[in-house]
């Protein structure tokens, strides 16, 4: 303000590029909910987070039994996802949801093979040997032998899929 008059602000390009601090808010909350979402993430899936400092900040705060020291760990590892790594723990997350679509492609694509090996369909075969070609082809065919020696689907079957399913999240 110069003489009781407003000034043009020569900034406002600037304003209109930045988001607001409402939204800069809702955007906060979103990061401290999806690093809630990885610190209650079972033990096993821990070691398979992609970001080394995140994993490390997830296992601090899974440590962590005081209420202040959790909620500033958490406030770090959505700091972490903030500084670029939004997408990457957002792909993470996705493959364990089972409300996500990348978690239902995984879940039908693993029973396609499972239900293609019982029937002995070579060709299912060979997709998973591509997939994964360093995995154990003898535990396999003895799984799908079993499966297929069982009249309706039990034990053998659900083995079946676990193995698939821990192929499949193998690196």
């Amino acid at each position: 303000m110069v003489n009781g008059h407003h000034e043009d602000d020569a900034g406002t390009e600037s304003d209109e590029a930045r988001p607001s601090k409402s939204q800069v808010k809702r955007d906060l909350l979103v990061h401290r909910k999806t690093a809630w979402q990885l610190v209650e993430l079972p033990s096993s899936q821990i070691p398979e987070l992609p970001d080394a400092d995140i994993r490390n900040a997830v296992i601090q705060a899974r440590a962590a039994t005081k209420g202040n020291a959790r909620k500033r760990l958490i406030q770090h590892i959505a700091k972490l996802i903030r500084s670029g790594k939004e997408e990457v723990i957002s792909d993470f997350l996705a493959r364990f949801d089972s409300a996500s679509r990348t978690h239902l492609l995984r879940t039908r694509t693993l029973e396609r093979w499972r239900t293609g090996l019982i029937e002995g369909n070579q060709v299912t075969f060979d997709e998973i040997v591509l997939a994964h070609p360093t995995f154990d082809r003898q535990q396999l065919r003895v799984l799908v032998r079993q499966a297929m020696a069982e009249s309706e689907p039990a034990d053998a079957y659900r083995k079946l899929f676990r193995f698939l399913r821990d192929l499949d999240e193998s690196p």
